[in-house]
């Protein structure tokens, strides 16, 4: 569909299903919580007790936000598809799919990532390509490398127009997510004083040295980014996909 009609589509589609994605992306703000909450609790131990637990709470908390992601994908395609069900994740999708899922978030990040040590342009060109493999496994079931295949089936022939729409969707996201951000930091500002939101500024930007507390601060908010704004970037991501079925 055309970009404009994309954008448009995909924005009603989020508002329509807000309460159902929310209900699924406030998990992102509970993994970053316990991320918080180990890095505060660690300050304590001693180095390799305080490592140890930070790696553990990073991976429950990773296990939490790819289940999210998978949820959430199941949703938005169930919904983008026009069945006529109610806008309720999946309970057994979690189940079901989060292994093959994860192998498969595994693969295409290696192909990536192997394009990029090559160099950047095959990178961006992968990740384009492979970049479908997640919405084919969930409604498909392809799995593994055939799930990558299966994506850039897909996307052949179609390269410029899928990266055309994929960078307008981002770019779309991305600036409502910055002023998101910004709003945040204002808020706080109200409560703590601008100058300390300045200082954490300054804190992320320049400092080499980790203060448990205020990273804690940093995690959550980005949390809270996520937690508004992922649903929607998986909801242009699904459209995308479903207009290279339709076309095929």
């Amino acid at each position: 569909m055309p970009v404009g009609v994309l954008i448009s589509s995909g924005w009603e589609q989020f508002k329509r299903d807000w309460k159902a994605h929310l209900e699924l992306s406030v998990r992102f703000i509970l993994a970053a919580a316990i991320v918080f909450a180990a890095a505060f609790i660690g300050q304590s131990m001693p180095v390799a007790g305080r490592v140890a637990f930070s790696l553990l709470a990073m991976a429950v908390a990773a296990a939490i936000n790819l289940h999210t992601i998978l949820t959430l994908f199941e949703l938005a395609l169930r919904r983008d598809r026009g069945t006529m069900s109610e806008a309720k994740p999946s309970v057994e999708i979690g189940r079901t799919h989060f292994f093959p899922f994860l192998w498969v978030m595994i693969l295409q990040s290696l192909a990536v990532f192997g394009g990029l040590v090559v160099f950047f342009l095959p990178g961006i060109w992968l990740s384009v390509l492979l970049g479908y493999s997640l919405p084919v496994l969930v409604e498909d079931g392809a799995r593994g490398l055939e799930a990558l295949r299966a994506s850039a089936n897909l996307v052949r022939g179609r390269w410029w127009a899928t990266f055309g729409r994929t960078l307008a969707t981002g770019l779309i996201v991305a600036l409502l997510a910055s002023l998101t951000t910004l709003l945040l930091l204002i808020v706080i500002g109200m409560f703590v004083g601008m100058d300390q939101v300045f200082r954490l500024a300054d804190y992320v930007n320049n400092s080499t040295q980790s203060n448990p507390v205020v990273d804690g601060i940093v995690t959550v908010m980005n949390g809270i980014v996520q937690t508004i704004f992922v649903p929607l970037t998986v909801v242009y991501h699904v459209k995308i996909f479903h207009g290279l079925k339709r076309t095929r």
